[in-house]
């Protein structure tokens, strides 16, 4: 049976998928929150 290998693949895709929308969304995060800490500190 290679339902393992099958599930292992959609794992690291999934992953490594997962990883680049996380982290495209947070860049666009942080760049649509550009708010300098300016003021207190």
């Amino acid at each position: 049976m290679e339902l393992q290998l099958v599930v292992l693949v959609l794992g690291v895709v999934g992953l490594l998928i997962g990883g680049t929308v996380f982290a495209a969304w947070r860049s666009e995060r942080v760049d649509r929150d550009d708010e300098p800490p300016s003021g207190d500190g």
